[in-house]
């Protein structure tokens, strides 16, 4: 597809007094020099700022969200900035491309230094073979998988981990602090670089079907388009102002709630309520037998989680509050009939696994056509498209399988003594592994770009998990060390794969489709992403080991305790020391799961007035649907309303709305955790 230009005519209306050549270069490509300076910039502030809030003082989590609201921040600071810049020098002002570049890298080595990524690591890395956290003489780790560790990519210096633990040192100023950390750290970002490099290719081989073929709306990135409009109307409308201050002043009033207690709260979040007790949990008060094995169900208010149920399709919200019910219901059913012999029945999450499943194999399925016609070009080279493309289909292909089998052969290597080919993971367990991974992220990029939904969240269901709780370590009647062996080294990369929720490839997708709406150069985006994401690597790490050793990782980093190893090392245990083997009646509930989906997926799309999306199923056992489906359900109830009594354009004017919540709890909230970083004092989190 031709890249859309701008006209001399339209230029000169805009008031621009460069050079048309210069103009249309910005217009056209978004991937400048200046858009890359300020990109760069930015990055080391925007990590500080991320871990303080995210690590240090626990006052907010953003990369749970689809949407970084650390980024959103960021571009409206960004934007104001460069309108002032364009009434009064437009020579010196960012095109929208530029701007939404900035946005699109920003997000990528946001994911770098992410909660669900780089978070979680250096616990499963280093804190496994430091006592206080790991390894003791009552949890027996040592004798039971310590021989299985991988040498390579984890850090045992008791002296080093001793003052990461404790902190109140400088990390740089001691080689005896930062000398353990280089092998294994330089071999992590060269993994995490090939893990998120390899669906850089998928983004490419899937981007022409996904946004100009099947025209999937991608929800997540309407608000930073329309922000970045150079001619903006958005902001000249009163009910976004209006939605906008109400967002801002329920933050404002909690805010201040934290700071002096004399002030009034308003309480719209799970979990956090002024008087001290357990806020809008309507189960509290269901004590018999069998309602009370429905747990816990919270009531939220959440100003920006409403936003996006406004923006997000209403057969998605209304699925996701009916199956979430359904699945409460199912955990009734089960205590009430008695089936609870088997730890986990009735198996949500397997169940939502075939959902997921079922996602990804049903859009494959309506467009195989396509995908063999892309698999064709792929091994017979097609000029005139491969000209349309960021790169061409077989270079695409070949960066993702040349990661893939990378990771493989990497993950084979991971011995106890040190990189040895075969002395880690079984091959097929290696396989099997990273292969999971690509389908879930797939799986991720498809939700985000067809439903939009806040957070994807896809908890214990990855590879790591899988190998474990599936195939166990039983084979032949018999414990096999094999599998043990490549257990252990899968364990050491569940980090990766325990949410999903902050994974690059949807970002990189969605930068493509800002491209494409802008008028950018998706060659130019797609070589910067690739760099910009060895970059953010570097700089996550190189910010995150001294953030804990200066403030210590157990001592005063709220985020970091010992479950987070725990979980990983913990798990592995009990796969050990409780051997199985092929796990059935987990294998069962997915394939049930996958099978619903495919049915419920055949009659909404037989019959038009189905009201229900069964991508509900597969969404809805997860936790943050706990705190979603009370934002959603009046989301729901207000554009049904709207869209009744208002038509289309009922439907139409609550954009405005959503963008104006959206921002308003964006912008409000992330005022109090700058505000707190600065102090060094408790805030308000907004979202955590």
């Amino acid at each position: 597809m031709e890249q859309p230009t701008v006209s001399e005519a339209e230029i000169e209306a805009q008031g621009h007094t460069r050079g048309v050549s210069s103009v249309l270069a910005a217009a056209t490509r978004g991937v400048t020099l200046r858009s890359l300076l300020i990109t760069g910039i930015l990055v080391p502030i925007n990590d500080w700022w991320l871990f303080q809030m995210q690590d240090v003082w626990a006052v907010g989590n953003p990369t749970i969200l689809s949407l970084y609201f650390n980024v959103v921040f960021i571009l409206a600071v960004l934007t104001v900035l460069n309108s002032v810049v364009r009434r009064f020098a437009p020579i010196l002002a960012l095109a929208q491309a530029e701007l939404l570049v900035i946005y699109t890298l920003l997000s990528i080595t946001t994911s770098c230094a992410a909660y669900d990524f780089l978070h979680w690591i250096p616990p499963a890395m280093a804190g496994v073979a430091y006592p206080t956290h790991g390894v003791t003489v009552a949890n027996r780790w040592e004798e039971i998988f310590f021989h299985h560790l991988p040498l390579d990519m984890t850090v045992r210096d008791q002296y080093s981990l001793k003052y990461m633990h404790e902190g109140g040192v400088r990390f740089y100023s001691d080689p005896a602090f930062w000398r353990p950390w280089v092998r294994p750290a330089l071999l992590w970002i060269l993994t995490l670089c090939l893990l998120w490099a390899g669906p850089l290719g998928l983004a490419v081989l899937f981007r022409r079907r996904w946004i100009e073929v099947e025209r999937l709306t991608f929800p997540i990135v309407q608000l930073p388009f329309e922000m970045t409009r150079e001619t903006p109307t958005l902001f000249k409308q009163k009910v976004l102002w209006t939605a906008f201050s109400i967002a801002f002043v329920i933050n404002l009033m909690n805010g201040l709630k934290v700071i002096k207690p004399i002030f009034p709260a308003i309480p719209v979040k799970v979990g956090w309520d002024p008087g001290g007790g357990r806020s809008f949990d309507i189960s509290r008060g269901i004590l018999d037998s069998p309602w009370n094995a429905a747990t816990s169900i919270s009531i939220a208010f959440y100003p920006m989680i409403i936003g996006f149920g406004l923006l997000i399709p209403t057969e998605l919200s209304i699925s996701c509050v009916v199956f979430f019910f359904l699945f409460k219901a199912q955990l009734v059913a089960t205590r009430w009939l008695g089936y609870q012999g088997k730890p986990e029945f009735p198996f949500l999450k397997e169940q939502s696994l075939g959902g997921y499943l079922g996602i990804l194999i049903f859009s494959l399925w309506v467009g195989r056509q396509y995908y063999a016609d892309l698999a064709r070009r792929v091994l017979k080279r097609d000029p005139e498209r491969d000209s349309q493309e960021p790169v061409s289909y077989r270079t695409a292909a070949l960066l993702f399988l040349g990661c893939f089998a990378a990771l493989v052969v990497l993950a084979m290597s991971l011995g106890p003594t040190g990189l040895k080919f075969g002395a880690g993971m079984i091959w097929w367990q290696a396989i099997f592994h990273w292969g999971m991974y690509f389908v879930l992220t797939l799986v991720c990029g498809r939700i985000r770009a067809e439903m939009g939904l806040p957070v994807h969240e896809i908890e214990r269901l990855g590879p790591t998990v899988l190998l474990g709780n599936v195939f166990g370590v039983i084979t032949g009647g018999k414990v096999s060390q094999a599998r043990v062996r490549s257990l252990t080294v899968a364990s050491l990369f569940f980090p990766l794969s325990r949410g999903m929720r902050s994974i690059a490839f949807p970002h990189q997708v969605e930068g493509m489709k800002l491209m494409d709406r802008a008028g950018g150069s998706q060659s130019r985006l797609f070589k910067a992403m690739l760099g910009t994401l060895v970059v953010g690597m570097f700089v996550a790490w190189a910010i995150y080991l001294p953030t804990m050793y200066h403030y210590g990782a157990a001592a005063k980093m709220r985020q970091y305790t010992g479950w987070h190893t725990g979980e990983t090392w913990g798990q592995l245990v009990n796969w050990i020391e409780a051997p199985q083997g092929v796990a059935w009646h987990r294998i069962i509930p997915t394939i049930i799961g996958f099978v619903a989906y495919f049915i419920l997926m055949s009659v909404k799309m037989r019959f038009s007035w189905w009201p229900l999306h069964p991508i509900g199923l597969a969404l809805s056992s997860t936790w943050y649907m706990h705190h979603m489906w009370c934002p959603f359900l009046i989301a729901w109830t207000v554009k049904v309303l709207a869209t009744r009594y208002g038509g289309h354009g009922g439907t139409r004017a609550l954009a405005p709305i959503a963008y104006g919540l959206i921002l308003g709890d964006v912008i409000s909230g992330c005022g109090w955790t700058i505000y707190g970083a600065i102090t060094q004092k408790e805030v308000y989190a907004f979202w955590n």
